[in-house]
């Protein structure tokens, strides 16, 4: 079975080891262009977590063009990117804070 027909297989019956091949797969590949971008193990690992739930959440609307991998690597590159503005408004935030004390 391909990517595809694993997903396929996890969104009609709810496979659990279909969707847990998928993972199997493509957590390295996920991670690392996660890694990449933000050069911190922990949020390159919440970045990984994120990116297969998002998976999990746009599954059954997915069409089948390109490879799985493709279109996680993306995912992966935006939720990362994502992260960092989030992580430098909370720091914006804290200095802020920091200063009004």
């Amino acid at each position: 079975m391909n990517d595809w027909q694993h997903l396929q297989h996890y969104v009609e019956n709810g496979d659990e080891a279909a969707f847990a091949s998928i993972v199997q797969q493509h957590a390295n590949l996920v991670f690392s262009a996660a890694f990449r971008q933000l050069g911190e193990r922990s949020a390159a690992e919440e970045i990984t977590q994120a990116t297969f739930l998002l998976l999990v959440t746009k599954a059954s609307k997915l069409k089948p063009t390109g490879t799985l991998g493709a279109w996680l690597f993306r995912a992966a590159h935006l939720k990362a990117k994502e992260y960092r503005t989030q992580e430098r408004a909370r720091q914006r935030r804290e200095c802020i804070a920091m200063m009004l004390d």
